[in-house]
């Protein structure tokens, strides 16, 4: 099992948090909900330690596996946004989606709008490692 330190996270919510005790926390999962959690204690100051099982794809020469196409919503976008890197991941890694498209058996496609107007969910590539 690989063990990742997740302490990088600084903001000001550390400031508010000085007075109060630091935790040591452990994320079992380095995975989307993991990786958030992570980041989340680590912006109010506790030391966290992530366990993950498969090798940090980062460190990779060649990522085996597939990739899938996930959809950032607003929710996600909302908890990036607590982390203070919504913008910035928006602009460099996300690709805007205004509708899914439905492929009938017959061979026609219809778009179905995800929202009104020029409502967005964001594309983004997610690999899969095995």
């Amino acid at each position: 099992m690989n063990k990742m330190a997740a302490n990088g996270v600084k903001s000001g919510d550390q400031q508010m948090n000085k007075n109060k005790k630091q935790l040591k926390v452990v994320v079992v999962g380095g995975g989307l909900v993991g990786t958030m959690a992570a980041a989340l204690f680590a912006k109010r100051g506790h030391e966290v330690l992530i366990y993950e099982l498969r090798e940090d794809i980062r460190k990779l020469e060649h990522v085996p596996g597939r990739s899938i196409n996930l959809a950032l919503s607003l929710r996600g976008i909302e908890a990036l946004r607590r982390l203070g890197i919504a913008d910035s991941l928006l602009a460099t890694h996300a690709i805007p989606m205004f509708a899914r498209m439905i492929h009938s058996v017959d061979g026609q496609k219809r778009p179905i709008p995800y929202g009104k107007g020029n409502e967005v969910q964001y594309s983004t590539v997610q690999y899969i490692h095995k």
